[in-house]
């Protein structure tokens, strides 16, 4: 059984008619030696495939579920600056139809979490809602209820619509829920205060993102926002005709963070890192120096910042409390999928934007020759009556057309000939041709039922 990136010209809207320039043998080969590492990755792959959605989809909903379930004093080593929240955002990404909540659903049967561990799914609120999920009022002021959620929206557009209502906060929220940040506001009525203290709190966030729906996310880039969402396809370009048979649920092990010894109060709080491999660090510092010294893409941080997260998420599935070598190379495979999948949503919205561009300026040259047209009828109009009340004046004597024109503002006198022709059609004026020593041509009267 092959596995490939996920890519279905038959699902994906019009226009991604062409799989990617780098969809080579060589990478379906990478993909496939990602579903092989391990026992977990092979099983989620299998039970994917025998229920009929997407392994990448059923993988990123798994990969969520796991991290929710880590208490949030467990967080990544401060390799550049302080400690950095696991807290992980998952966009499932297909048009309508293609399985992403059914992805989401296969996950929770797919690996088995234990009760103590499993977080219920909550959805989207608005930003301040977000604070309400681990705080709640009591009578010495606001106190901390809960300290895990897992956050699910079923269609990208409610986060968008959320982001248009006046003084919006959603996502400059959601912004510090990724990094652990302070979450709420100071109020002035304290019943509003409900300030959640930065890393105190573990949140994780499942979206399903359709395409041609994903602007409104994508326009936040300035921000960092779709820098912190892996992107993975809800379709299964390789899904075979007869499913393979489904496997029981495989239950989670979480890792033994009391047997790590690397927990310890640091900054007022206990904080248990997860250490990195030594080839993490060097990609994170290499790209921090090279942003430090006015090199490469400011926003790289948050994309290497979500790799590590990806890579710490992929060992607590395994149950270790250490991101190791090959936790850093699988989260590199999780990370191109990622890349790939969020570049065709900007490819599809860019080719969505020209078809409409291209529509609307029809509409307008279309508009536009209404418009000369009615102002060049309006213009023949007014130089026909110009005419007939100057062969008016003639009292049914002939005049030249050249005494005609010379009547004419020079504005009409484009018109002069459409004008003329058309009142000698309507019957309005007579048309003579002459032919003498001193006048040669055509001469004009007021006909006799005009006059």
């Amino acid at each position: 059984m092959t596995a490939s990136v996920e890519y279905d010209p038959n699902l994906w809207p019009e226009g991604w008619d062409q799989p990617p320039d780098d969809n080579t043998s060589d990478e379906a080969a990478r993909i496939e030696a990602f579903w092989d590492a391990r026992l977990s990755l092979r099983h989620i792959h299998t039970f994917a495939r025998a229920r009929r959605v997407a392994p990448w989809a059923t993988l990123g909903a798994v990969l969520t579920r796991v991290v929710a379930a880590v208490d949030p004093n467990v967080q990544l080593p401060p390799t550049i600056g302080s400690y950095a929240s696991l807290n992980l955002f998952v966009g499932l990404v297909g048009p309508p139809g293609t399985g992403k909540d059914a992805a989401r659903k296969v996950a929770f049967e797919a690996i088995e979490l234990g009760k103590e561990y499993e977080v219920p799914p909550a959805p989207l609120g608005s930003g301040e809602g977000l604070s309400h999920m681990f705080m709640r009022e009591s009578k010495d002021g606001a106190e901390q209820h809960n300290t895990r959620a897992l956050v699910t929206i079923g269609e990208i557009d409610t986060l968008t619509a959320l982001t248009k209502r006046q003084s919006s906060t959603v996502t400059s929220q959601l912004r510090q829920a990724a990094m652990g940040e302070q979450l709420g506001f100071f109020y002035v009525d304290t019943s509003k205060r409900m300030l959640v203290p930065e890393h105190r709190y573990r949140l994780c966030l499942l979206a399903g993102i359709q395409p041609k729906r994903a602007g409104g996310l994508l326009a936040e880039a300035d921000g960092g926002t779709p820098q912190r969402f892996v992107w993975l396809p809800a379709t299964d370009a390789d899904a075979p005709d007869v499913a393979p048979p489904c496997p029981d649920p495989m239950l989670w092990e979480p890792p033994k963070w009391h047997e790590s010894g690397a927990g310890r109060v640091i900054g007022g709080m206990y904080r248990v890192p997860m250490p990195i491999p030594a080839d993490a660090e060097a990609t994170i510092v290499a790209a921090h120096l090279a942003r430090t010294r006015g090199q490469g893409d400011a926003l790289d941080g948050h994309a290497l910042l979500t790799r590590l997260k990806v890579a710490g998420a992929l060992a607590i599935l395994e149950g270790k409390f250490v991101i190791d070598d090959e936790d850093w190379r699988l989260s590199e495979t999780v990370m191109a999928v990622s890349n790939r999948t969020r570049a065709l949503c900007e490819k599809v919205l860019a080719d969505e934007t020209r078809v409409l561009n291209k529509q609307q300026a029809m509409a307008e040259a279309a508009r536009t020759i209404v418009i000369e047209e009615q102002v060049a009828a309006a213009a023949v109009k007014r130089v026909s009556q110009v005419i007939k009340r100057s062969l008016a004046r003639a009292d049914g004597g002939w005049r030249s057309g050249a005494d005609l024109r010379k009547t004419l503002a020079s504005r009409d006198r484009s018109h002069f000939e459409t004008a003329l022709n058309a009142v000698i059609l309507a019957g309005e004026v007579e048309e003579e041709q002459v032919s003498h020593h001193n006048q040669s041509g055509a001469r004009y009267r007021l006909a006799e039922r005009s006059r």
